[in-house]
């Protein structure tokens, strides 16, 4: 949102598929899903499996590698950050949050042992210890067709890293990681994913969008909750949305709060199929995930490439990132935003990867140790 309460919205058309990346993200539309895979059938004679979207992108079992199963990528150079080398919240010195609560966490970590299991979250400390948010029960949730997906999104922890939000049926938690509190607010539905904004939270549902105030009342509000960015400040009463129009664009929707305005198409990326992960904004740039057609979204030569797409609301471009091959980024999940010029991606959810996007190379920042787990990363300034 500009200073003068511009609402920049980008919208969907027709249903867009979803992929793997952010569990709302990971539902298709029937009618494309069905047209890719009869187009690879035919041409390739591969199937492609369904990647819908949860807040971008819930493996499905069969991917999912043993504990502790090494991973299958390369070996890359290290970067020092403020995060440990090794995520492991399973020592002996982990406390529970209600009678330790911390100021700040830097990420939170449900590890992966089915989707129809409960698993508890964990929150990384500014110190590096670990708490178990033991303040509610944080069950796994499912879409209206009893799919299964975590409870913790990639955007659940607030950017200030002092509020963690989780989807569950009819309502959502909202837990205060400084005094250990937790708040219950009603949201009757299927509540499938979260993802703050400053003080408020979205929340979506298969056909519905709520925004929950710092008051805590929720609200209807009009559009996919799946597509609503995350962004730097997140403050006043707007949010922007990013989607994939009819031809397979992304497409820029000024609105004010007053109402939407005309549509602005994006112009520089074509022949995306669907989007694998939230959109995060940086100044005037959104990064999100996504899954590009080999040959045309209607004729596939071969299975959908997954590319970072970096889109300039100002002008209204967007290009793609460079991809140096380093690593397989297929199903990767984007945090956000690690400092003006570089990503922070979790590979084969195993590990946390800065992402430079002048080269394209990435540089391995730490290793989740035993399952696999998907994250929530706070804001770093």
């Amino acid at each position: 949102m500009t200073d003068d309460g511009e609402i920049r919205v980008l919208m969907d058309g027709p249903d867009t598929p979803r992929a793997p990346g952010g569990r709302a993200w990971r539902r298709r539309g029937a009618a494309l899903a069905a047209v890719l895979m009869l187009g690879l059938l035919a041409v390739v004679g591969v199937a492609i499996r369904d990647r819908g979207n949860r807040q971008a992108a819930t493996p499905e079992p069969s991917a999912v590698a043993p504990t502790g199963a090494a991973s299958s990528a390369p070996a890359l150079a290290e970067r020092r950050t403020e995060l440990p080398p090794r995520l492991d919240p399973d020592a002996t010195t982990t406390k529970p949050l209600s009678g330790n609560p911390i100021q700040r966490a830097r990420l939170l970590l449900q590890r992966y042992a089915g989707l129809n299991r409960e698993q508890p979250v964990y929150a990384l400390a500014e110190d590096n210890a670990w708490r178990r948010i033991d303040v509610a029960r944080i069950l796994p949730v499912t879409d209206r067709d009893g799919n299964p997906q975590p409870a913790l999104d990639v955007g659940s922890l607030s950017a200030d890293g002092r509020r963690a939000a989780f989807a569950q049926r009819d309502e959502v938690l909202i837990v205060d990681l400084a005094s250990a509190g937790v708040r219950r607010v009603p949201v009757p539905g299927f509540n499938e994913n979260v993802l703050w904004l400053g003080d408020r939270v979205v929340v979506h549902q298969e056909n519905r969008t709520y925004l929950i105030a710092a008051d805590g009342q929720p609200v209807e509000v009009p559009g996919p909750g799946r597509d609503v960015v995350v962004t730097e400040t997140g403050t006043g009463a707007g949010m922007t949305r990013l989607s994939i129009d009819a031809e397979h664009r992304p497409v820029l929707r000024p609105s004010t709060a007053a109402g939407p305005g005309a549509d602005r198409r994006v112009d520089g990326v074509g022949n995306l199929v669907t989007w694998e992960s939230p959109g995060w904004q940086r100044g005037s740039v959104i990064a999100r995930a996504a899954l590009v057609a080999t040959g045309t979204v209607e004729r596939p030569t071969a299975p959908p490439t997954y590319r970072l797409v970096l889109v300039d609301t100002a002008s209204a471009t967007a290009h793609f990132a460079p991809d140096a091959g380093t690593v397989p980024l297929d199903g990767a999940q984007l945090l956000g935003w690690y400092d003006a010029n570089t990503l922070l991606l979790c590979v084969e959810m195993r590990r946390v990867v800065v992402y430079d996007l002048t080269t394209g190379e990435p540089a391995q920042v730490t290793t989740i140790i035993g399952e696999r787990a998907w994250l929530s990363v706070a804001d770093r300034h």
